[in-house]
């Protein structure tokens, strides 16, 4: 099947597929992508980079992936995410002001992480319309 064919598909979920770094390439065909899930995939910071050509990318959920504070760099640069889910991963304190580039991000989700709540508190001061949630431990 040709991705180009699909070019007005908005959202994906791929969560707990076998999606690798190397099919993300194939979602720059869909210009229209604003909402993508890979959830429990095997997906890395490598990966990320092929979305940095998603234009019109509003949310992603990176959850349960290897996803670490190199790939906190790569989607500094997207700056359309509104919501950014990336619980279980293994992004820390140390990466996470890398988000306050993203001005339009309202929502983020780090629970289960090593981002500690003054990290948050933090980011919060640097993202106006952020309302992220607690980190659920330490």
């Amino acid at each position: 099947m040709e991705a180009a064919r699909f070019r007005n598909i908005e959202s994906v979920d791929c969560g707990g597929s076998r999606v690798l770094d190397d099919h993300l390439q194939l979602l720059t065909k869909w210009p229209e992508l604003a909402g993508l899930t890979l959830s429990d995939t095997r997906i890395s910071n490598g990966g990320l980079r092929s979305l940095a050509n998603c234009p019109k990318l509003k949310g992603l959920s990176l959850v349960n992936t290897q996803i670490d504070d190199d790939g906190l760099e790569i989607l500094s640069h997207m700056k359309g995410l509104v919501w950014l889910h990336l619980g279980q991963t293994q992004v820390t304190d140390t990466g996470l002001p890398l988000l306050g580039r993203l001005q339009h991000l309202e929502y983020l989700w780090v629970g289960n992480t090593r981002v500690t709540y003054q990290a948050l508190s933090r980011l919060e001061a640097q993202c106006p319309n952020l309302n992220p949630n607690r980190p659920i431990s330490f």
